[in-house]
């Protein structure tokens, strides 16, 4: 388990994002996402909060998006304060071929074994997980003023479009400074994020 610390600032304009990337430096990385949402439709009912996630990571290299990592996420939030999100998070791999299976119908994402399907568990039985389809993101990643900033562009099942700014860190005075400043100088406008995107997920095409 660990206690996930998130400072998330939206562009008020998702069309500057252009903007604010060519005023950034190089980033250190380019990541395509895509993320597939589950639910225990039982615990969703009963008001049990709980986030499940697989997230396909796909990275630029020679000019191609090559797949680096399946990674299957159970979240629970636990507050958000002017742009910072905590969140207990809990990761572990998925193995290429399950997950296919897991696509298929062949095997069941709830019958998956590992600390993050445990911890759910642990809380309370699990039912099936149906999947309640699945969005892209665009990520680069930029190293800047002794943080890592997360640059996003998300594309959501409606066809709706945001980009924001996410810093991990326990220093958010720090990373806003360093973030609001690099905006400043781009001509981009910021505000406080107020959802997660499973969140925006669930109110724009999310089963």
């Amino acid at each position: 388990m660990s206690l996930e610390i998130e400072l998330k600032l939206a562009l008020a304009d998702p069309g500057r994002l252009g903007a604010l990337l060519a005023a950034l430096p190089e980033p250190a990385a380019v990541v395509e996402q895509r993320n597939h949402y589950f639910v225990d439709d039982g615990r969703a009912a009963a008001g049990v909060p709980a986030m499940v996630r697989v997230r396909e990571s796909f990275e630029e290299r020679d000019g191609a998006m090559a797949l680096r990592a399946i990674t299957l996420t159970v979240k629970r939030r636990h507050q958000t304060v002017d742009g910072l999100f905590v969140a207990e998070e809990h990761e572990q791999p998925l193995e290429g071929a399950l997950w296919e299976a897991i696509g298929r119908g062949a095997a069941a994402l709830e019958a998956v074994t590992g600390p993050a399907l445990d911890w759910l568990r642990a809380q309370g039985p699990l039912g099936p997980l149906r999947r309640q389809g699945a969005m892209t993101n665009r990520r680069h990643v930029v190293p800047l003023g002794g943080f890592t900033l997360e640059v996003d562009r998300t594309v959501f099942p409606d066809g709706s479009v945001d980009a924001e700014v996410e810093v991990e860190t326990e220093d958010a005075v720090g990373a806003r400074a360093v973030v609001e400043a690099a905006a400043a100088a781009a001509g981009v406008a910021l505000v406080d994020q107020t959802a997660t995107k499973y969140a925006r997920f669930l109110v724009r095409g999310g089963a």
